[in-house]
């Protein structure tokens, strides 16, 4: 007979091995141990992966495993700098997966919706930035990072746009309609000649694609407005 503190998971019976009952079962059929052995593999000496996990479990619940680090992890016998850093690389994985689900499902309504997803981009910006946001056909964001939905930089008061840039990113999110939007550092939310015509121009360039601009929002100093309820963009 094996001694409980020393058997390996392989001297196990096949059903009862992780690896195999998740084959044969899915992984609904593992504990939260077996879960964890599956990602740090081995165990130890007189301690299998499955009894190495147990023993970080008595000590983190799941939330506070979430948040662990690195060199708390390292604390445990068996876990070392590359077996800690999957754990914790395995939780930021799954935190950004369900952080993108989140963002993914907001859906934008109105124009107050779209204009709140822009200002955290485009709010204290010294020079114009135009930002562009994807939707579905039922106007759920696609593209996650508001952060990085700047696609084009400019001068005090003139943005320079490359056009296919524009098409490039709403195709790459399979986009169905976009919503841009860009600031008047300074200066009031009126929009300028050259704004309705670079509009216009955008507009016409997605709807070759059969993507639809949706709106163009203009950020001022104390002021915001919308080209579309201004119906410079008309309704359809």
């Amino acid at each position: 007979m094996v001694s409980s503190l020393q058997y390996k998971i392989k001297d196990l019976p096949e059903s009862e091995r992780p690896r195999e009952r998740l084959r044969n079962k899915g992984p609904k059929s593992l504990s939260d141990a077996e879960l964890l052995a599956l990602i740090i593999r081995s165990g130890t000496e007189n301690n299998n992966a499955v009894e190495v996990s147990k023993e970080i479990l008595a000590e983190y619940d799941l939330d506070e495993l979430n948040n662990a680090s690195v060199n708390e992890l390292k604390d445990f016998h068996g876990i070392g700098e590359v077996k800690a850093g999957q754990i914790v690389g395995l939780f930021e994985f799954c935190r950004r997966f369900t952080q993108g689900s989140n963002e993914k499902s907001e859906k934008i309504k109105s124009y107050e919706d779209a204009l709140d997803y822009f200002k955290p981009a485009l709010t204290h910006k010294e020079d114009e930035n135009l930002a562009m946001i994807c939707l579905d056909s039922k106007n759920h964001v696609l593209n996650k990072d508001i952060e990085n939905s700047v696609i084009a930089k400019g001068s005090i008061d003139k943005v320079n746009v490359e056009f296919r840039r524009v098409v490039k990113k709403a195709l790459k999110e399979n986009a169905a309609g976009v919503i841009l939007a860009h600031n008047h550092p300074g200066g009031k939310a009126k929009p300028t000649e050259g704004d309705i015509d670079l509009t216009e121009e955008i507009s016409e360039i997605l709807e070759s694609v059969d993507v639809q601009l949706l709106d163009h929002i203009i950020l001022g100093e104390d002021e915001a407005r919308s080209l579309r309820e201004e119906e410079i963009i008309p309704f359809e």
